[in-house]
């Protein structure tokens, strides 16, 4: 038996590698090549997706086969099922978000169908793995608490810091489509990342240092504030740092080219997706958790959750996950309900203050819900004092763009009326002194 699993993985593996080299072929030859959508109904390119996600699939299987000791069929089930559509799901959404993110010679429908389908697919294959790691776990595959890094044993790279990348590419490719979709070109953004991204993390240990100076002895230690790898970076300070970096560098490169308000517009919300993903960094290193609850009132939650919350031996309510959730809806909510529903009452910049605004109050509710051993400074008011200073600004910006705005409307159409009326004025001299010359030429004529 283990011969035969042994060469059904090795085959796999072949035919895993073949299929996502076809995927990765028609990707090419549909984006570069810049041919038809027929391209696609013909039946190539589907053929060539299934087939990359079957071929994906049984390796998946494959894989779980041969490393699983898990004995209860329901919890196997869950693992092997989770695992399929899994990777069904993510082959589907990328092949859909290649087709909606290069917007080549494709009927407007067909576009349209193209990121629902990436969008749904994204959404359920995050179902999908909370439902495999959840086999893993129910069959005691994976250990708790998780592993903080990579190596699992002693770890180099923080899990942290990957979900932070992770979080800030994801937001790359959003607003480089926005902008794209704008203005017609992909890469207009990444210079700006490569500005904004590493100021973002100076920010963020600059922020967690001047607020914990005293509390974790950085004024005794100064060399101690280097050493970031031990750990200390805060997320406000670093978006903070990131998105004026990033403003002063598009105001420097694209200030002919393209409207910085569209830019902070478009840039300054997709943060919050950041944030969201970032928050899993905090599940892993069990932080940004609350007060001690019944883990049986959390039992809609997914298992591994819930056993990763279980700090000091009592299960702590998952601060994260909210904070995570609500970010995630503040992005849809200022992006598109606001953005695209309010967009006759909206004025430019309005989107970029109700970023300040959405994270500075939830913040402001959040923080008082947290364990005091992660609040910042010596009181542990730090980020709390500073998020409501978030939601003010905002609310006093919102408010001033608005009433300038106004007022700035209101002058233009008097100024545009006297534009008017001074050409009319000057037309009708004109038109009177060629009616006063026709007139002498004629008299001349008649005399003659």
């Amino acid at each position: 038996m283990n011969t035969t699993l042994t060469i059904l993985f090795t085959l796999s593996v072949v035919a895993a590698f073949g299929g996502l080299g076809l995927l990765s072929y028609g990707l090419w030859r549909v984006v570069k090549r810049k041919e038809e959508f027929i391209f696609i109904h013909k039946g190539g390119f589907l053929f060539i997706t299934i087939g990359a996600a079957i071929f994906t699939l049984m390796l998946m299987l494959s894989g779980i086969v041969l490393s699983s000791p898990i004995e209860n069929h329901l919890h196997r089930f869950m693992a092997v099922f989770g695992t399929l559509l899994f990777g069904l799901l993510v082959s589907v959404g990328v092949s859909a978000f290649f087709l909606h993110y290069y917007k080549f010679n494709v009927e407007k429908k067909f576009n349209k169908y193209g990121n629902y389908v990436a969008f749904i697919s994204f959404g359920l294959a995050i179902l999908a793995l909370f439902l495999l790691i959840d086999g893993y776990a129910y069959g005691g595959m994976i250990k708790f608490p998780l592993p903080t890094g990579i190596p699992f044993n002693k770890p180099v790279i923080a899990f942290y810091a990957l979900f932070i990348l992770a979080g800030a590419l994801l937001v790359l490719a959003i607003c480089d489509h926005e902008f794209y979709k704008k203005y017609g070109r992909h890469g207009i953004l990444e210079p700006i990342f490569y500005v904004a991204f590493p100021a973002g993390i100076v920010g963020a240990r600059i922020w967690y240092v001047v607020g914990n100076w005293t509390r974790d002895g950085f004024n005794e230690d100064f060399l101690q504030v280097f050493r970031i790898w031990e750990g200390g970076l805060a997320i406000m300070g670093g978006a903070l740092f990131g998105a004026l970096a990033g403003i002063l560098y598009f105001r420097f490169k694209y200030k002919k080219m393209y409207s910085i308000a569209d830019g902070i517009d478009l840039i300054i919300p997709a943060i919050l997706v950041a944030q969201a993903v970032g928050r899993w960094g905090n599940f892993f290193n069990q932080e940004v958790y609350g007060a001690v609850s019944d883990i049986n009132k959390w039992s809609f939650l997914p298992y591994f959750i819930r056993q990763q919350m279980v700090i000091y031996g009592e299960f702590r309510v998952p601060l994260f996950l909210i904070e995570s959730f609500v970010n995630l809806t503040g992005y849809f909510v200022i992006r598109f309900a606001v953005g695209e529903g309010l967009k006759k009452w909206r004025e430019p910049l309005d989107m970029g203050f109700l970023y300040l605004f959405w994270y500075g109050l939830t913040r402001v509710i959040m923080e008082p819900m947290r364990d005091p051993i992660d609040n910042m400074g010596d009181k542990g008011q730090w980020s709390f004092i500073w998020a409501i200073i978030f939601v003010a600004v905002s609310v006093v910006a919102i408010v001033a763009n608005h009433v300038i705005r106004h007022q700035l409307r209101k002058r233009k159409p008097a100024l545009i009326n006297g534009e008017v009326i001074e050409s009319e004025i000057i037309d009708e001299e004109k038109k009177a002194t060629i009616e006063v010359e026709v007139k002498e030429k004629g008299d001349s004529e008649n005399v003659k």
